[in-house]
């Protein structure tokens, strides 16, 4: 049969037994199929690994939502597909579950699948000349002792400050995250747009925003004797101080999933116990 994908990327969750013994499963099971399938073990500390993706059409993960973003963070975000097959305690972002892998990849193969492109987040420390993305979430919060932080966003020619524990720039994907956790609002996929939610705003009611996809904002810390500290997809901390300015722009396309259809996300969260 001519399938879909032939050179397959199988990432797994570094030193865990589980991922490990699957991925093998599945590179075993690849090759009856005359697919050619890599193991790629996702180290702690491990630095980018673009070259691991040469002549791959499809990235396996074998492991939960933060490998995930961990391996597509690593690979430089590429513009191959990922599909996860879950092995962690949540799982929006992995589509197949660990008892029905074999089932699930071979109807992937088969193109039965969804192709779900996800907007991200360009990022820029503006005084240090520094770049990156996110694809989930960038977090600024407070460090050290618990001294809130008076943080100033500007965009579209307004501003306004909020004294906080700190602000949540989520995407879509990231809006069941900490974002959720924080009061924030879910976004579907498919919406062209990301939110900012304050965390603990005192003496303010500090509502969350749906900004459009469009938007740029640029971020301050105020308050000079706060610590502070930028966090990116929870994985990544940078200090933060009031000499620093931080820009956010979205970035469309960063990422690619395969989902079984595009009623699947909805049916995710009924399943994690959003709705009835």
């Amino acid at each position: 049969m001519n399938y879909k994908f032939k050179n397959v990327l199988i990432a797994i969750k570094y030193a865990d037994e589980l991922s490990l013994r699957v991925a093998k499963e599945i590179q075993s099971y690849l090759a009856t199929l005359s697919v050619k399938a890599e193991i790629l073990s996702n180290q702690v500390k491990g630095t980018s690994l673009p070259d691991k993706i040469k002549d791959k059409d499809l990235i396996i993960v074998a492991g939960g939502d933060g490998t995930i973003l961990s391996v597509a963070r690593k690979l430089g975000f590429p513009k191959i597909p990922f599909v996860g097959i879950n092995l962690g305690r949540v799982g929006f972002m992995t589509e197949i579950e660990l008892e029905e892998w074999q089932e699930g990849l071979l109807a992937v193969l088969r193109g039965e699948y969804v192709l779900s492109t996800r907007l991200g987040f360009e990022y820029e420390l503006v005084e240090r000349r520094e770049k990156g993305w996110a694809l989930n979430d960038l977090v600024l919060h407070r460090s050290g002792l618990a001294r809130l932080l008076e943080i100033e966003v500007s965009f579209a020619g307004n501003f306004f400050r909020v004294r906080a524990d700190g602000v949540i720039f989520s995407t879509p994907t990231g809006a069941t995250a900490y974002n959720i956790s924080a009061g924030g609002p879910v976004l579907h996929p498919d919406i062209p747009a990301f939110s900012l939610t304050w965390i603990c705003p005192f003496l303010n009611k500090a509502y969350p925003l749906v900004l459009p996809a469009q938007s740029e904002l640029e971020v301050r810390i105020v308050s000079s004797e706060a610590l502070a500290m930028l966090t990116v997809d929870g994985q990544r901390g940078i200090e933060f101080s009031s000499e620093d300015t931080l820009r956010v722009r979205s970035k469309e396309g960063l990422f690619a999933l395969l989902q079984k259809s595009k009623e699947s996300y909805l049916g995710k969260l009924k399943e994690k116990g959003f709705y009835l």
